[in-house]
């Protein structure tokens, strides 16, 4: 099994992978599930968030463990990924984490071009202006996030239009 076989080689790792997504129905029941499940049903030990996080929220120890503490970051982009504050804190420790043990990131577009993540335009960049407007105090935070979208759009992915 990939898993048992996976682990014993890399028993350093907490998880093999870490799902970062924005949390809401529509993207969830089209595709994070589906993706979820496979992976899951493939035996792979996968961290994704289960928790409601109030705007404004920090992320936790938690998180931050788990992304420092998985083999592989999976970071799917959606149209709504760059309205949320916690997806892009959790983006910035994903691409600040030191290339250790082969560590992958894979970015995933779903129904998003990753021109449109690395330039922060359309409907994409109209969300994480969305996101600026409501969180004036994290402005000092916006090179930050659009550094850590545009180097993650850089990285080789896969693309889903989905519909």
């Amino acid at each position: 099994m990939f898993s048992s076989t996976y682990s014993s080689l890399h028993s350093n790792w907490i998880y093999d992978v870490f799902l970062s997504y924005r949390d809401d129905v529509e993207t969830w029941d089209s595709f994070i599930g589906h993706l979820y499940a496979a992976l899951v049903n493939a035996g792979i030990n996968v961290y994704k968030n289960d928790h409601d996080v109030p705007g404004g929220k920090d992320i936790t120890w938690e998180m931050l463990n788990a992304i420092q503490g998985s083999r592989i970051s999976l970071i799917v982009f959606s149209t709504k990924y760059a309205a949320s504050k916690w997806c892009l804190e959790q983006l910035v420790e994903i691409m600040g984490c030191p290339p250790m043990n082969r560590r992958l990131v894979i970015p995933v577009f779903y129904e998003v071009k990753p021109s449109e993540v690395r330039e922060q335009t359309g409907t994409f960049g109209k969300a994480f202006e969305g996101l600026i407007e409501r969180f004036p105090l994290y402005k000092s935070m916006v090179s930050d996030w659009s550094g850590a979208l545009s180097e993650a759009a850089s990285i080789p992915g896969f693309r889903w239009e989905g519909r």
